[in-house]
């Protein structure tokens, strides 16, 4: 649409600033893509790109890892009683 060029801008100046604080050795490397929901251009380079990261966090061993960190925390977040509400 008419935003197009800025968003194009905005997204690589945000790939470079991810650059800055992602370790080298980070199994993904994250990158600002666009889209629009309107016309439905770059929709299917952004499903590629979540599919794309879900293959590499599987591949490692991390995604499995981080779901059992989450079961357990959830656990202990339903175990800590809670501060009740005046």
């Amino acid at each position: 649409g008419e935003n197009a060029i800025e968003c194009a801008r905005a997204a690589r100046e945000l790939t470079d600033a991810m650059k800055l604080i992602q370790p080298p050795e980070a199994l993904w490397q994250p990158a600002a893509l666009t889209c629009s929901g309107l016309s439905g251009e770059g929709v299917e380079q952004v499903w590629a790109q979540v599919m794309r990261h879900r293959e590499v966090m599987e591949a490692a061993g991390e995604r499995a890892s981080r779901r059992s960190r989450q079961r357990v925390d959830w656990m202990w977040s339903m175990a800590t009683p809670r501060a009740m509400a005046p």
